[in-house]
């Protein structure tokens, strides 16, 4: 497997050969004839289980099919080379652009359409994952969530950032385990170095909260990046993602928490006590109403760092 990450097709050298009537080999001509950022290469024998592999992750990306006739590889990023004993077969090695959206469908055969029987754990990198309806992986939890169900936190993995893929869910802060207080919540978050996941379940039982790209503290100001975002589950999934309007992510006080604002508003207000709370609409969001009501009572809250 060859891998090199270049900016342009300029940067991309292949090894001078100390015979220089060697000629290059196919692989390099094709990386250099197309401008492209990532490649890489498989042989024949791999090209199901990648592309298989790719449905599983992003089918929304890799999956679409393509039986035109005037379907272009090259259009899409995608060179046929032959390489070594490729040369004397019928059938080619593909090369292509990690970033491109698009599949040879011809290269790959039917196989690749038909349902795969996923296994119901595996390990990787020392983190253990399950797999719910054959879907994708769920992550490990610490501790059963009081909050959120399984296929919500397969929902919410779709939408955390990259850094947090594959690393463990460890619940660090729990209204049913901890009690009811602002300042336990900054403590629990003190020895923290990833982004935050904050669940709150109001007396509706409506579930909502934020995603807060730096760790939850007592600040002057607000602080954080545009990787925060608010959510809430009506029933489904509504992500509300930084406008750029402001930077008023997060601001942690004495008295109370605030994440996201703007012209006297804010996105998500908590007391001290962590009994009662208030959504309005904000800038740094543009979000709806979170909760079942503007001011709402809050049930329970949960806080979840990745590790």
């Amino acid at each position: 497997t060859f891998i090199s990450q270049t900016s342009s097709s300029d940067d991309i050298k292949t090894p001078s050969p100390t015979d220089k009537s060697t000629e290059p080999t196919p692989l390099s001509i094709a990386m250099n004839s197309v401008n492209r950022g990532y490649w890489f290469a498989i042989p024949r024998s791999q090209g199901d289980h990648l592309y298989a592999f790719f449905l599983q992750w992003s089918p929304s990306i890799y999956g679409k099919e393509c039986d035109d006739s005037d379907y272009s590889a090259s259009d899409h990023g995608f060179v046929v080379v032959e390489t070594g004993d490729d040369r004397d077969s019928d059938e080619p090695s593909w090369c292509g652009d990690q970033r491109s959206p698009a599949v040879i469908p011809e290269a790959l055969g039917h196989e690749v359409k038909k349902d795969w029987e996923v296994v119901s754990k595996i390990v990787h990198k020392g983190h253990r994952r399950s797999w719910v309806g054959g879907l994708m992986p769920l992550p490990e939890l610490s501790e059963d969530s009081q909050l959120i169900s399984p296929i919500q936190v397969l929902a919410m993995c779709r939408q955390l950032p990259a850094r947090t893929e594959g690393q463990s869910w460890n619940l660090i802060y729990s209204t049913f385990r901890d009690g009811f207080s602002l300042s336990t919540l900054y403590r629990s978050n003190h020895a923290v170095d990833s982004c935050v996941l904050l669940l709150v379940k109001d007396s509706d039982e409506f579930l909502f909260g934020a995603l807060l790209s730096e760790r939850l503290k007592v600040s002057e100001g607000y602080y954080g990046n545009g990787q925060s975002f608010l959510f809430r589950f009506r029933p489904q999934l509504e992500v509300y993602r930084w406008t750029g309007e402001n930077n008023f992510f997060i601001k942690g006080d004495l008295n109370y928490l605030v994440i996201g604002g703007g012209r006297g508003t804010f996105g998500l207000w908590l007391d001290r006590d962590l009994y009662h709370g208030r959504c309005r609409v904000c800038d740094t969001f543009n979000n709806d109403i979170l909760s079942g009501d503007e001011d709402f009572n809050i049930i329970s809250i949960e806080a979840w760092c990745f590790v």
